[in-house]
């Protein structure tokens, strides 16, 4: 009791505040018996996730963005990408844009974009824009657009153990 009971406390401590979010989880313990039980529920914070979506390169090889390219329900990838991490608990997402920045964010419906004006240097500075752009958050998720066929059962697995992962 007194273990979780401090991991908790270092929990909020390190997350600076619980921002309102909380949860309830239970503790198991084993009897003599060996039998599992819930030995008491503590509240923990929610975490906040978010992600980030690299689309910001020249896509030289596709004659056109790729950001643009029609992925399911007719919808441009780089906005699939955005609704994939949205629904798979990110609660806020951001489409980092930089080569033909202006016909790709025209192009999107429904996404938070920024952009790297620095793009041609590499993806690590379209990973530091897409940072910056998002307020607080626990954990991150980095997608790149040409990435498909993850699927948000996937993203939501990982959310899930990282949260395991951060409360125990």
């Amino acid at each position: 009791g007194d273990r979780v009971g401090r991991r908790h406390a270092e929990l909020t401590e390190a997350l600076g505040h619980d921002r309102g979010r909380r949860a309830d989880r239970h503790v198991e313990e084993q009897d003599r018996t060996g039998a599992l039980h819930v030995a008491h529920t503590v509240m923990i914070p929610a975490l906040h996730h978010a992600g980030v979506v690299l689309a910001a390169g020249a896509s030289e090889r596709m004659g056109q963005p790729k950001a643009l390219l029609r992925a399911a329900q007719d919808m441009p990838l780089a906005q699939y990408q955005a609704e994939l991490l949205r629904g798979a608990g990110c609660l806020e997402v951001v489409v980092v844009l930089g080569a033909d920045y202006e016909r790709i964010r025209d192009g999107l419906r429904d996404c938070d974009v920024v952009h790297n004006a620095f793009w041609e240097k590499g993806r690590f500075g379209s990973v530091q824009v897409g940072l910056r752009a998002l307020r607080v958050f626990d954990g991150i998720f980095i997608l790149p657009v040409d990435t498909v066929g993850v699927a948000p059962e996937t993203v939501r697995a990982d959310r899930t153990r990282l949260e395991q992962v951060l409360v125990n």
